[in-house]
């Protein structure tokens, strides 16, 4: 009797240890988060200050020139790429996640030098590459979150990269890489958006279909082009869209369709269309 009470006491004890040190260990990991949470908002308020100031900063006359622009800027960032050069693997990736959220959010709000100011800050602390190499990673969410990123960062340099996402296996990928497309390349991205779509989800067309009464009339030629598709999906979205528009001069172009295209679906939803 005694050695089972002994036994039940030692669990009890045990158990009641375990307890302790998972709570205790919830508590650090608590703590240390909300920390993390604090030091990342100092260094954001810190360099949204700093990036303020060199984004509105006006520049004197013969300054102006384009050589004497990037000379200008490379100069203003110099102090800061010191800073990161000199610092340990993990306060560089801190202040680099900090640098680029002020940058992504200065950029809708800008134009003009000081969006061509903040666009060679983007370059120049090589955060595009950054963004295209993660175009590859092996995680769905991180190649998602990159494709987000370059049309946020303003990349013309990233619209090749982009168009590759467009054949991505992950729809939020592709998702992703349409809408940073149309971003940065305007109405001139449905051409390659449309070229690259196959199977159409219901849900990738309705997105894709707000993009495109977005642009109304400048659509249409693009449209138009879907319409010789090879993917049922394309054409029956280009009909839908071009119908919603209620363009007058595709008539022709879906009488056609409703002619003479060998598949039986495609001609009713032209002449529905129609």
């Amino acid at each position: 009797m005694r050695i089972e009470f002994l036994i039940v006491l030692t669990l009890a004890i045990g158990a009641m240890f375990f307890v302790v040190v998972v709570s205790t260990g919830l508590i650090i990991n608590k703590w240390m988060e909300v920390r993390a949470v604090r030091k990342r908002q100092k260094l954001y308020e810190f360099y949204s200050h700093m990036f303020a100031e060199l984004l509105l900063k006006p520049l004197e006359e013969a300054e102006r020139t384009r050589v004497a622009l990037l000379r200008r800027y490379e100069e203003m960032t110099k102090p800061i790429k010191s800073g990161l050069e000199w610092s340990n693997p993990l306060q560089k990736k801190q202040h680099r996640w900090a640098i680029k959220q002020v940058l992504i959010d200065f950029s809708g709000d800008l134009e003009g030098e000081s969006l061509d100011r903040l666009l060679y800050f983007f370059d120049t602390l090589e955060f595009v590459q950054e963004e295209i190499q993660l175009l590859s990673d092996e995680k769905w969410w991180v190649r998602a979150q990159a494709a987000r990123d370059i049309g946020l960062l303003r990349s013309a340099e990233g619209i090749p990269h982009l168009t590759a996402a467009l054949d991505d296996e992950h729809p939020d990928v592709r998702a992703q890489a349409i809408q940073s497309l149309v971003l940065l390349a305007g109405v001139q991205a449905l051409g390659t958006i449309l070229r690259a779509s196959k199977n159409m989800s219901r849900w990738a067309t309705v997105e894709l279909s707000v993009i495109v009464r977005k642009f109304e009339g400048e659509a249409i030629p693009f449209l138009l082009e879907a319409l010789r598709s090879s993917d049922l999906s394309v054409i029956l979205f280009s009909i839908e869209m071009l119908a919603q528009i209620g363009f007058v001069a595709a008539v022709e172009s879906m009488l056609e369709v409703a002619r003479a295209d060998p598949n039986v679906v495609v001609r009713a939803k032209a002449v529905e269309a129609l």
